[in-house]
């Protein structure tokens, strides 16, 4: 709840932010290597979005993902409005979060 509230006020750093996508990224792609996974991840996508979201577009808007004043609750927030899936802002919220 702090880092919540910490990011209300304050800026997430570049370094921090591109850290926090290659983190989000690399685990993605791990995650890839599993059956299991790659099952849950299609049921998902299916159930969320009624198509497959492959790999590389989800990494593409992760890439996208890019401010020079750092992320806020707020910035996320325009980042889910003007089109970004919600899945990559739970991601982005999960990797400052913890």
């Amino acid at each position: 709840m702090r880092e919540m509230e910490k990011m209300k006020v304050q800026h997430v750093d570049a370094q921090e932010l591109s850290s926090a996508k290659e983190q989000l990224k690399g685990n993605m792609l791990l995650s890839a290597e599993s059956t299991d996974n790659r099952m849950s991840r299609l049921a998902k996508c299916e159930i969320y979005y009624n198509k497959y979201l492959p790999l590389e577009e989800i990494v593409a808007e992760i890439d996208k993902v890019t401010t020079a004043g750092g992320i806020t609750i707020k910035g996320l927030n325009e980042m889910e409005h003007a089109g970004f899936t919600s899945t990559v802002i739970r991601g982005l919220k999960a990797s400052y979060l913890g």
